[in-house]
C-alpha cells in the first residue's frame, strides 16, 4: 500500500452525477523519519464523534522485532473540510496490526504489534492532550502475533 489517503466528494446515487472530485491527497507518514526507515500503510479507522477523525497506522517494515525503538506510528487526520494530518503517535509496536475501537462511544483504540511490542490501549482524548493517550500496555511473550480484537 502507499502512504497517502485520498478524499473524494461522492454525490448521492439518485443525483446521477458520476464524477468524484478529489478533495485532498495527504501523506500519512510522520515527519522526521530516519533515512533508513520504510513505512507501509496498514489500517484506517474512522471515528465520527466527538470530533470526526481518521486514524491511520503505519508499519515500520524495516524494524528489527528485537529492537523496536519507537516502532510503528498512528497518524491522526482531521476530516473536514479536507483531510489534514493533525497528530502522530509513536506506538513502540512492531508491525502494528488489528487496530479497533472499544468501549462506550468507541472511547478507546486498541492496537497490537504482530511482531513485537505487545498490545496497547489508547484513550481518545482532545487535541490539547495529543489525540491519543496510552492508558494500558500488555507486553506478554505468550501472546504471539495478535491480529484482531473483539469487544464484549
Amino acid at each position: 500500500m502507499g502512504n497517502t489517503v485520498t478524499q473524494h466528494t461522492i454525490a448521492p446515487l439518485s443525483s446521477g452525477v458520476t464524477a468524484t472530485p478529489q478533495v485532498a491527497n495527504v501523506s500519512i507518514l510522520p515527519p522526521n523519519l530516519p533515512a533508513n526507515s520504510k513505512m507501509g500503510a496498514a489500517e484506517l479507522l474512522y471515528a465520527p464523534a466527538p470530533t470526526p477523525l481518521l486514524y491511520a497506522s503505519n508499519r515500520n517494515i524495516t524494524v528489527d522485532p528485537k529492537n523496536i525503538g519507537d516502532g510503528d506510528t498512528i497518524t491522526i487526520l482531521s476530516t473536514a473540510p479536507a483531510l489534514k494530518p493533525v497528530g502522530f503517535v509513536k506506538t513502540g509496536l512492531a508491525h502494528v496490526r488489528g487496530m479497533a475501537f472499544v468501549g462506550k462511544n468507541d472511547q478507546f483504540l486498541v492496537a497490537a504489534g504482530m511482531l513485537g511490542g505487545g498490545i496497547k490501549v489508547y484513550e481518545r482524548v482532545s487535541e490539547a492532550q495529543g489525540w491519543l493517550k496510552e492508558v494500558a500496555h500488555l507486553n506478554d511473550t505468550r501472546i504471539v502475533q495478535p491480529a484482531s480484537f473483539v469487544s464484549v
